[in-house]
């Protein structure tokens, strides 16, 4: 198997643009792409096991919305993906607001037993249908987000993630070129890349024992 250690990485991410020499392309230029791609866009992509976190929240009386933190360097995740608990029952999560007010067009008032039957995670909030009536945690599954690769040899928490992280990163950067001939080779090695590393996840979540609840 590859060794896919930071400099790897870029390496290829060079070969699949074409900018074999750094005097064509800044290293830290393509670093900083890297970083981009791995740390926001691959969890979300991937969603791996060893990624999985909860994000646990108290919910305020009679309040249907909550704050969720923007991604910056304070936050851990990377996104908010569910499931969703409430009081240790798992409850319908949404991301689609047409789909959640075709069902929950307004809050429900009075309470429904004062109990969360559903959220909607839209616009950096939680909407909550119905507002609770005590002070409860809400559990919602989250993706960390790893670590920046910063030194030549440093390598992705798992060094078969690297494949799929170059393509991953030479797609991006071959969007904003608008190198479009390229754009399309390197989106079938990307779907390769993605399928093996998908068949590896698939394969560990077969043999593990679950860990928690949802995951």
């Amino acid at each position: 198997m590859a060794q896919w250690a930071l400099t790897d990485i870029e390496n290829k991410v060079r070969a699949l643009l074409g900018f074999t020499y750094s005097s064509s392309l800044e290293s830290s230029i393509v670093i900083g792409k890297i970083n981009q791609y791995y740390q926001f866009q691959f969890p979300v992509e991937v969603k791996p096991q060893e990624l999985k976190t909860w994000w646990d929240i108290s919910t305020v009386i009679g309040e249907e919305t909550v704050n969720v933190p923007t991604l910056s360097a304070a936050v851990s995740y990377s996104a908010l993906i569910g499931p969703c608990y409430y009081k240790g029952n798992e409850i319908q999560f949404y991301t689609d607001p047409q789909q959640f007010f075709a069902l929950y067009p307004q809050s429900i008032d009075p309470y429904d037993n004062g109990d969360v039957i559903a959220v909607l995670l839209y616009n950096n909030q939680l909407l909550l249908r119905s507002p609770p009536d005590a002070v409860e945690t809400l559990r919602i599954g989250a993706i960390l987000r790893p670590s920046a690769l910063e030194d030549p040899e440093d390598e992705p928490l798992k060094n078969e993630w690297g494949q799929l992280i170059a393509y991953g990163t030479a797609e991006q950067m071959a969007y904003e070129f608008a190198d479009t001939d390229r754009l399309q080779i390197i989106q079938a090695g990307k779907r390769d890349a993605l399928s093996m590393v998908e068949d590896t996840t698939y394969t560990q979540l077969s043999y593990r024992p679950i860990l928690a609840k949802g995951f």
